[in-house]
């Protein structure tokens, strides 16, 4: 089931070749209007510059985007596209075509297990061309917790039961639980190659839970994965050469890079150890992380 918002601003497709790729990397809560300012920009290549056509995709929720965006900047149309959860490969068939004539695609807040049953669909394959036709893709809360090669899905917990969760308190004491699970490759950015991203950080306490999604990521076999946490109110945009920045409209907003290796072996019932891990914090507006060197820049 699908529920195709009308769409706001000019009914003519744009035309515009976005100047990117980028990234949005959105925290959670309100939304940051800087960074869709910087999405218009960055596929505009200018202030000025038509901003070209986006598609807010979602599992819930109604239209509230479309008039917000439009009066942010200069886009040229805004198109929300809920998609039932129980909506048909057909229905993602028809999605993936409005996605295909946009320049920009935003994943709205809600349950990542609403989306990631996207994998290998034409959809997710529409979303990706976007991104590598130069345009901006991102998402805020569930949509930021897609946007890594790993995701934790929420699919396990979600079966377990409508208000299961993994937290902090139950991820370290037991990281083996059968409530963790995750996808792989749902989207493929090159800047987020071996990266897992994490929501609501500091609000919802979930460094300890950040760091056994990496420590079971490690001995599924996964390798060396970097976690990003990012609070609520802040942002990372990436732009085409790999280089986040952070943007807030939270004061105290911070994003954390988590880093870790080989943990002790996980067992059922048996707490988190993990020695060795490294933490690379931005917590002032402006400060950059080079994603192709993992690491920030002075």
């Amino acid at each position: 089931m699908l529920t195709i918002y009308p769409r706001e601003g000019s009914a003519q497709p744009s035309g515009v070749t976005p100047q990117g790729p980028g990234l949005i990397l959105m925290g959670g809560g309100g939304d940051i209007d800087a960074a869709f300012v910087w999405m218009h920009d960055v596929i505009a290549g200018s202030k000025e510059g038509n901003g070209g056509d986006i598609i807010v995709l979602r599992a819930s929720g109604d239209y509230a985007y479309d008039p917000y965006l439009m009066k942010l900047a200069r886009f040229n149309s805004v198109r929300t596209i809920k998609v039932d959860p129980k909506a048909s490969a057909a229905d993602l068939a028809t999605v993936a075509g409005y996605v295909r004539q946009a320049q920009g695609v935003f994943f709205a807040g809600g349950d990542q297990a609403n989306y990631v049953w996207w994998k290998g669909s034409p959809l997710a394959a529409a979303v990706q061309q976007v991104y590598e036709s130069g345009g901006v893709v991102g998402g805020n809360s569930a949509g930021l917790a897609i946007q890594g090669e790993w995701i934790y899905d929420s699919v396990a917990a979600d079966r377990a039961g409508a208000d299961v969760e993994v937290t902090t308190k139950n991820a370290v004491p037991d990281p083996a639980e059968p409530i963790i699970s995750f996808t792989h490759d749902l989207l493929r950015w090159p800047p987020l190659r071996g990266f897992i991203t994490d929501t609501h950080f500091v609000q919802r306490d979930r460094l300890g839970r950040l760091a056994a999604f990496l420590a079971r990521l490690h001995q599924e076999g996964a390798g060396d994965v970097i976690g990003l946490g990012i609070d609520t109110g802040t942002a990372i945009l990436v732009d085409k050469h790999g280089i986040g920045t952070l943007i807030r409209n939270n004061p105290h907003g911070a994003a954390l890079f988590l880093r870790g290796g080989v943990a002790q072996p996980i067992q059922q019932g048996t707490p988190l150890v993990y020695k060795g891990i490294t933490v690379t914090l931005l917590d002032q507006d402006g400060q950059t992380y080079d994603f192709n060197k993992r690491c920030a820049q002075a």
